[in-house]
């Protein structure tokens, strides 16, 4: 195979085999790969990665194979086996120098043909409290505690036939074509523990469907379900429905994904917080991809009270150019006023006090540029922008009946916020890579106080190694 020959990665989404974790800091060039390959990745991630890495991208290609394979050191058997990653970490912020440390174990393997297993935790200590880069910071102790920290990233048991797949357990998600964040369903919350099935119904046609808990103690549960279909080899339109909703028991008329949603909440479940939307990605030529997601939030479907409907939308470009190991991606995101809130404070749009959609949050917008080179293997370089602004809406507001149309967005002193950030990484061996980083920010209107203001520098260096 020549140095411009396409690799293939072998990983579909029904059959199970590796997968990329959400954390992985290679992540945009994944998406980047999106755009140069002949098909798409799948709708929701994680999932098997089909794409193609060619030209200077192909060393890249076949290092983010590597990680995505499952563990390969045997135990008790060659049905199950393990491996695991080491990192240390050094961090400073503004003068402040901070250093953390961190292992994970993974333990895998099939139990029977299709039928896998897959296991994740991570122990870490760090100065601050925070772990090293790539590690997950939302389960920190109880009560708050210093010290290590152990951490269950993952745990499932996966299903996968030729047209379906089941999986049941514990893992973080990612909906939608999205860049640099998703609407409906992100990582930026902790992982949640669902029983999720994907279906191919006909050819170039597949039903995802979900149910998780959410927060266990106070009954609240989380359904959705999307249809992703490809009129063209070109196209892929993704359209979905999500209920968040608080019950002492399963709701089983948001476990049906064949049921439209809104129809229950209008005549049955008036209290629940429903959302829909649509999503798509565009390639009109090879290396170039146009993508959006629109999202709704408790469309008004009566106009007695002049309520405002809660959307948000994000869209954005993506091109990669193998021959010179260069990538670029634009992205734009608005989110309105109240969006992932609701009258009732027990159907806010949370996990363990974070958003399961955007972490941008409602009342805001924000647009960011990235641009990268991997033309000089084993190396790769991202800068990285962006500008946001945030109003002084937040989830906690609430959808009073005070709330109208015509409201400004975004709403009270506006924060603005302007950061660059470097990233740099080099692939020292196929177990050991360094990552650096540099980054600024500056604030005006910070914290939404007028005329206050506030500047972060930091930079990072960061060693990984395989067990």
């Amino acid at each position: 195979m020549t140095a411009t020959a396409a690799v293939i990665l072998a990983l579909t989404a029904f059959r199970g085999a590796g997968e990329l974790p959400l954390e992985e800091p290679f992540g945009i060039w994944v998406r980047h790969m999106e755009a140069a390959g002949a098909g798409f990745h799948p709708s929701v991630l994680p999932a098997g990665l089909p794409f193609e890495a060619s030209g200077r991208f192909r060393g890249l290609g076949e290092y983010l194979a590597l990680r995505a394979a499952r563990p390969c050191r045997p135990l008790l058997g060659r049905r199950v086996s393990w491996g695991g990653e080491a990192a240390l970490q050094g961090y400073f912020v503004n003068s402040s120098f901070n250093n953390s440390a961190g292992m994970k174990l993974r333990l895998g393997g099939e139990i029977t043909d299709g039928f896998t297993f897959d296991n994740q935790f991570s122990l870490w200590t760090g100065t601050e409290e925070l772990p090293p880069g790539g590690f997950s910071p939302f389960h920190l102790h109880p009560n708050g505690a210093p010290g290590r920290h152990l951490y269950s990233d993952w745990g499932w048991l996966d299903l996968n036939r030729r047209d379906y797949s089941l999986r049941l357990g514990r893992f973080s998600q990612e909906w939608g074509p999205g860049r640099f964040t998703q609407l409906l369903v992100s990582n930026n919350s902790p992982a949640m523990d669902q029983l999720r099935g994907r279906f191919r119904i006909a050819e170039g046609v597949d039903l995802t469907c979900l149910t998780a808990t959410v927060e266990p103690d106070s009954g609240s549960w989380f359904s959705a379900h999307r249809l992703d279909i490809l009129p063209t080899d070109n196209l892929r339109i993704g359209l979905y429905e999500a209920a968040f909703y608080t019950t002492a028991t399963l709701d089983l008329a948001y476990t049906n994904p064949l049921l439209f949603w809104y129809s229950v909440q209008w005549h049955e479940q008036d209290d629940d917080n429903l959302f829909f939307g649509l999503d798509a990605i565009w390639k009109p030529r090879p290396g170039l991809a146009a993508y959006v997601e629109w999202l709704v939030d408790d469309i008004q479907y009566q106009s007695t009270y002049n309520r405002p409907n809660k959307m948000g939308i994000t869209g954005g470009i993506d091109w990669i150019h193998p021959g010179t190991g260069l990538a670029a991606a634009a992205e734009y995101t608005a989110i309105a006023k109240y969006v992932y809130s609701q009258k009732h404070a027990r159907n806010y749009f949370l996990h363990n006090d974070r958003i399961i959609g955007s972490e941008l949050g409602p009342d805001a917008d924000r647009f960011t540029l990235s641009v990268g080179w991997a033309g000089l293997d084993p190396l790769t370089a991202e800068l990285r922008g962006a500008l946001t602004r945030h109003g002084e809406g937040t989830v906690y507001d609430g959808f009073g009946d005070t709330v109208t149309v015509g409201e400004p967005w975004p709403s009270g002193v506006i924060e603005y916020t302007r950061e660059l950030q470097l990233n740099l990484s080099c692939r020292l061996s196929q177990k050991m890579t360094f990552f650096g980083s540099a980054g600024y920010s500056s604030l005006v209107n910070a914290g939404n106080v007028q005329d206050s203001t506030a500047h972060r520098t930091s930079a990072m260096l960061r060693l990984v190694f395989g067990l």
